[in-house]
């Protein structure tokens, strides 16, 4: 992971591909894990329809997955009740251990680019189960 091997891009989601492109062929992996949070976040928001806590407040972070993956709403990933407490966890967590960090610190690691491909990838997984199981409901920016 350390080379300069070429990325396959349709490994990922498209749109968020094409929004971190230049930072991965720059190698400004800090950058690639931060853009990544901010662009999913986004797009979980946007595509619910910006839910907002009962303040009328946009729903951020943790709370926007829970409510956007929660059990009665039409966006929620999953077949079984264990499958969508997985996928509502899975975005929860995304927003807690990765986007928290990536947003509010700059991180020095050895490992940063395999670090930023796997946020990368977790961030392009969310995208890409919202649309094969609610491309039809999404809404446009």
């Amino acid at each position: 992971m350390g080379g300069d091997e070429p990325m396959d891009e349709h490994a990922y989601d498209p749109e968020l591909w094409a929004h971190v492109k230049t930072e991965v062929e720059d190698g400004e992996w800090g950058k690639v894990a931060s853009q990544t949070a901010i662009f999913v976040e986004n797009h979980v928001r946007t595509w619910a329809g910006n839910p907002q806590d009962r303040n009328g407040n946009n729903l951020v972070g943790k709370n926007l997955y829970l409510e956007v993956f929660g059990e009665t709403s039409d966006y929620r990933l999953g077949r079984q009740a264990s499958e969508r407490e997985g996928w509502r966890y899975l975005g929860m967590g995304f927003a807690q251990a990765l986007s928290n960090v990536d947003r509010h610190r700059i991180q020095t690691r050895d490992d940063a680019k395999r670090y930023a491909l796997g946020v990368l990838g977790l961030g392009s997984l969310l995208l890409t189960q919202l649309r094969y199981e609610h491309g039809d409901i999404l809404k446009a920016e």
